[in-house]
């Protein structure tokens, strides 16, 4: 039976919670190239949601290329969008000291390579309490989340320097050309022979 995408974000969070770097907030960027059927699969499983403009870089070559944090010096890429954006649903989701009932998914290419955009989220989009929660976050600026968990990716502003903090968790060549070629921000990234582990673990223990 193929790790459900819950299944896999939970072992991830196990491991991150053990190298000191609690990442539940925030974006992440996976390398599905080696795993398209699962990430189909995940997708699938999804109902589709309106666009939210600040979650849709990936779907949009020219915001894409303006937020790359390589530019002015970016090489040439070509991004593609695979698949809308869709809900799926999470039943008993816990990382780093706070719940999510939510992953916004998508999928896109780069140069021919297959990257899944998840992000983690309290409350459903038509939810009274994900509008409320979106307010209190970026209109009145509350950091929100758990005051026990000391570092979210949303609240460093320096994209350079949460990539390199990114490579010293997750040490690999793919994860150099990600961060200095396609990275539009403080987005993790998880290369795919992580996702390999992740997902094997995850198989294992559900």
């Amino acid at each position: 039976m193929p790790a459900e995408l819950q299944d896999v974000l939970q072992t991830l969070h196990a491991l991150l919670e053990k190298t000191g770097r609690c990442f539940q907030r925030g974006a992440l960027v996976v390398d599905v190239t080696d795993h398209v059927r699962w990430a189909q699969g995940v997708v699938k499983k999804g109902r589709k949601r309106p666009m939210q403009k600040t979650h849709d870089v990936f779907l949009d070559a020219e915001k894409w290329a303006r937020r790359r944090i390589c530019s002015p010096h970016c090489p040439a890429m070509t991004l593609e969008a695979r698949t809308a954006q869709v809900e799926v649903r999470l039943s008993a989701f816990k990382g780093c000291g706070e719940s999510k009932k939510v992953a916004l998914v998508y999928l896109f290419a780069v140069n021919g390579r297959t990257y899944m955009y998840i992000k983690l989220e309290t409350h459903p989009a038509r939810s009274v309490g994900h509008v409320v929660a979106a307010a209190a976050r970026y209109g009145f600026k509350h950091s929100g989340g758990s005051k026990d968990v000391a570092t979210r990716r949303e609240d460093d502003t320096a994209a350079l320097n949460l990539a390199r903090a990114n490579r010293r968790v997750f040490e690999t060549p793919s994860g150099n050309v990600y961060d200095t070629a396609i990275r539009a921000g403080s987005e993790m990234y998880i290369p795919s022979v992580l996702l390999a582990r992740l997902i094997s673990r995850s198989s294992s223990t559900s």
